[in-house]
């Protein structure tokens, strides 16, 4: 399974994903012998192989939202 970045989209990715899980009773990481992302994706990804619920993802997504919304600007 491949889950595509962008920031805060990443809880529309874990949404369906939390879906899925809720309709077939099963983990997502149960159905996929390879789990990659880019960016948020990568993170969805981790949590995914790592046996976590999607709906736990949704949560973490929603209680963090605010930090997605400000750009992060690094002085090198």
């Amino acid at each position: 399974m491949a889950i595509d970045g962008g920031g805060i989209k990443g809880l529309f990715s874990a949404s369906v994903l939390s879906r899925i899980e809720q309709g077939t009773g099963k983990k997502c990481g149960d159905y996929f012998d390879m789990i990659a992302g880019t960016s948020t994706g990568g993170l969805i990804a981790l949590g995914i192989a790592s046996g976590k619920d999607a709906s736990k993802l949704v949560d973490l997504y929603k209680k963090t939202e605010s930090q997605f919304s400000q750009p992060l600007i690094i002085e090198l």
